[in-house]
C-alpha cells in the first residue's frame, strides 16, 4: 500500500487559508493598536477639568441607587448632593495633578537639557518637542538654553 500524496491543488487551499488568517490577524492588531492610541492620546489631550471617568461612574451609581432602593425624592436628592460634592472634589485633583505633572515633566526636561553639552542641546529640544507633541502635551519649552538669564529649578 502506498502512502497517501497531498495533491498540489489541496497544498495551494492550505496555503491561501493561512495567509488569509495572517493578513487578517495582522489588520485586526494594527486596527486595535490604531484605535488604542487615538484612545489614549485623546484621554490625554482633554482638559483635566473635563468629565472623566469618576464623574461617569458617580453619575451611573446616583441612578443606579435611586432605582435599586427605590429612594424618596429627598432621599435621592441628598444622594445627588453628596456625589456632586465629590465629583467636584475629585475633578479639582485632576487639576492639580495634572497642573503638577505638567511643571515636573517640564523641569525634568529643562534639567536634562542642562546637563548636556550645548552643541547637543538643540537636537536634545527637537526630539523631545516631537515626542511631547505626539503624546499630545505642550510644556511651552523655551527655544533656547537660557531664556532671559533664567535657570531650571533645582527641586
Amino acid at each position: 500500500m502506498t502512502p497517501p500524496t497531498v495533491s498540489p491543488p489541496r497544498w495551494r487551499a492550505w496555503l491561501a487559508a493561512a495567509l488569509i488568517f495572517v493578513f487578517g490577524f495582522g489588520a485586526g492588531a494594527l486596527c486595535t493598536v490604531a484605535i488604542g492610541m487615538r484612545a489614549i492620546q485623546r484621554a490625554v489631550r482633554a482638559p483635566a477639568s473635563a468629565p472623566g471617568l469618576a464623574d461617569r461612574v458617580l453619575e451611573r451609581t446616583g441612578r443606579d441607587l435611586e432605582r435599586e432602593l427605590n429612594l424618596t425624592p429627598e432621599e435621592a436628592a441628598a444622594v445627588q448632593r453628596a456625589l456632586a460634592e465629590t465629583t467636584a472634589h475629585l475633578r479639582a485633583l485632576r487639576v492639580q495633578a495634572a497642573a503638577d505633572r505638567h511643571k515636573e515633566m517640564r523641569n525634568t526636561v529643562l534639567r536634562l537639557a542642562q546637563s548636556l553639552p550645548v552643541e547637543k542641546r538643540p537636537r536634545f529640544r527637537e526630539l523631545v518637542r516631537r515626542r511631547i507633541l505626539r503624546a499630545g502635551l505642550d510644556l511651552n519649552l523655551p527655544a533656547s538654553d537660557n531664556p532671559a538669564g533664567t535657570e531650571p529649578p533645582h527641586e
